[in-house]
């Protein structure tokens, strides 16, 4: 997703180079989406809410149409995208210890986590 968006911010002249990119839309190092590229990683979720949140922002100040429809379709994609990645990084719930010893530990063990 990160790279498609950023082919459609370059594509819309909302971004000029990944040097851009990576420093005012992703709010990080210059180098950083270079270095997605290169190790063939995503970028955390934090990343990509903020800029689903520029892109928001920037759409809302656009005067031209069809251009701030791109921006919004892509800040919908990116959403779509943190809700997914949310939703599977919930961890499995952790079945109960067999005995109970009444330390806190084995209290805290008991406790399920979502």
């Amino acid at each position: 997703m990160i790279h498609y968006t950023y082919k459609q911010l370059l594509a819309e002249g909302f971004t000029r180079s990944q040097v851009h990119f990576s420093a005012v839309w992703l709010g990080r190092s210059p180098r950083y989406y270079s270095n997605l590229i290169a190790t063939r990683r995503e970028p955390g979720v934090a990343t990509l809410n903020a800029l689903s949140c520029r892109l928001l922002r920037v759409a809302f100040h656009v005067n031209a149409s069809q251009s701030a429809k791109v921006l919004l379709d892509l800040a919908g994609k990116l959403d779509d995208e943190i809700f997914r990645r949310a939703i599977f990084s919930i961890p499995r719930r952790r079945t109960p210890p067999s005995s109970t010893s009444g330390t806190l530990s084995a209290a805290r063990a008991a406790i399920p986590i979502c």
